[in-house]
Parts: structure tokens; C-alpha cells; sequence
């Protein structure tokens, strides 16, 4: 138990002093404060109130005029024309634009911390039990899930496990929180519940797994690199119940989420 405490400490100092390396990460035409001008290389861009082709166009910017991109959303851009209209652009209407310097404009179609604007998500992870009485069982997960806000979203897992005599899947609901989605690395705190069941009752497992309760809390962080996807790494400590035994474990995960 000791030991699996000291993993989890480790884990959370390695994440929250992560901020003073990665914090000067977020891009500032990202977040506003400083708006990237460009000139419109395509024959044209229509300006919409809002980000979707839902919107009604409200303006059109010609080929050759100069526009500023002030925020991102993905496959979108807010901009502002130097006629005074402000509103959306297709990332697709203004792909071939120049800076001021005549050189192109590399515009991404997502940015830092744009997935938080995406509701849904989905992605897989693999790893190791390294403690309990499944130390050594490999995991694979899949999960999907939906953000309820910029910092947390709540999901369903469901993963299977793999022993030396024994194989087993588990699913359950979870929580994540993740207060720093503006970061490019960022920490993640997850709490969960769920059940467990092994195909036979192996030796090594002192406790009847064949159908049990789990309770876990995870701490770990999420990297963004690039378009919609980001990994994760997190070191999670399960609390495993059945009938009048119980046991606990500690695994670590590593994997990839994409968003929509």
C-alpha cells in the first residue's frame, strides 16, 4: 500500500509542476489577445453570424482584402474586415492566405484547447495492473464520452483484462475533471465506479472476482498535439469489493482520445 501511495504522489507532483514548463504553450491569437492579420488569397470568404453554415452571411470578403482573425473554433474563424464587419469564416474559404510579410499563413485547423468546444469524445487506452491481486494483468479500454462544460465531462468505459491463466472486461461510468484545458499539458483528475468479472477464478486472486464492484480515483494528464487528438497518461487506484472481500490495485494507462 505504501508503495502505491508514493506512485500516485509522484504522479501528482509531476503534473501540477508541469505548469511552469508547458503553461507558455497557449497561443495568444488563440486566446485573443493578439489578433493575426492575413490577406484573403481565395476568390472569396463569406462572413457569417456564427460559427456553421446555419448562420446567415452578412458580409463577403473579396480576394486581395485584408481581414484579422481574432478566435478559433474548429473549422472555423472569428475575423474582423478592415470594412468594420465582424463575424465567421470557414476555415476552407480563406485556406490560402498570406501574412503581412507576404509569406503564407499557417492556419491549423485546431488549435490549443479547442476540443473543450467539442461535446463528444471517444478514444482507447492500455496498461498495467502493478499492485493487488491482478498485478501483471494487461488492460485495453475503450471510452466515450461527452463534455458537460470547458472542464468536465462525464463518460463509459469498457476494457478487458488479460492474466497469465485468466482472462476478464470490466465497465463502468466515470467522471473527469480538467481544469487546465487552456494548457497544452494538462492535469486530469478522474473518479469512477463500475464492475468487474474474471472468465474463472484464477489462483493468484484471493478474493471472488468472478463478479465484483469497483471504486477507482485517477490522477494523471492529457497532452494535446495536434488537430483532434490528444494522449493521456493516468495512474488509477481501484478499490475492488465482493461479497466480504475486498482488495486494492493500482494500474497505470496510456492512451489516445479524439473529439467531435
Amino acid at each position: 500500500m505504501g508503495g502505491m501511495y508514493t506512485r500516485l504522489l509522484l504522479l501528482l507532483a509531476c503534473v501540477f509542476t508541469s505548469h511552469s514548463t508547458f503553461a507558455g504553450f497557449r497561443s495568444p491569437f488563440l486566446t485573443g489577445h493578439s489578433p493575426l492579420e492575413v490577406s484573403v488569397m481565395d476568390p472569396f470568404a463569406e462572413v457569417r453570424t456564427g460559427p456553421g453554415r446555419g448562420y446567415p452571411v452578412i458580409h463577403t470578403v473579396e480576394q486581395g482584402e485584408r481581414i484579422e482573425l481574432v478566435k478559433q473554433r474548429p473549422g472555423w474563424y472569428q475575423v474582423q474586415t478592415g470594412s468594420g464587419h465582424s463575424g465567421w469564416t470557414s476555415s476552407k474559404e480563406i485556406s490560402r492566405t498570406i501574412q503581412a510579410t507576404g509569406e503564407p499563413a499557417d492556419l491549423p485547423e485546431v488549435g490549443y484547447g479547442d476540443y473543450i468546444n467539442r461535446r463528444w469524445w471517444t478514444g482507447f487506452s492500455s496498461g498495467k495492473f502493478l499492485s493487488g491481486d491482478f498485478d501483471s494483468f494487461d488492460i485495453i479500454t475503450l471510452v466515450g464520452g461527452y463534455r458537460f462544460n470547458k472542464w468536465i465531462s462525464a463518460g463509459f468505459e469498457h476494457g478487458r483484462s488479460y492474466g497469465t491463466d485468466t482472462t476478464g472486461r470490466q465497465y463502468g461510468g466515470i467522471f473527469t475533471i480538467e481544469p487546465f484545458t487552456a494548457w497544452r499539458l494538462s492535469p486530469v483528475l478522474s473518479v469512477g465506479a463500475g464492475r468487474l468479472a474474471l472468465d474463472n477464478q484464477p489462483r493468484q486472486v484471493s478474493f471472488n472476482a468472478e463478479d465484483a464492484n469497483y471504486y477507482l480515483v485517477g490522477f494523471g494528464a492529457s497532452y494535446y498535439i495536434g488537430r483532434q487528438f490528444v494522449v493521456k497518461t493516468e495512474g488509477r487506484y481501484y478499490r475492488a469489493e465482493a461479497d466480504e472481500n475486498s482488495d486494492n490495485m493500482f494500474s497505470l494507462d496510456f492512451g489516445f482520445i479524439t473529439f467531435f
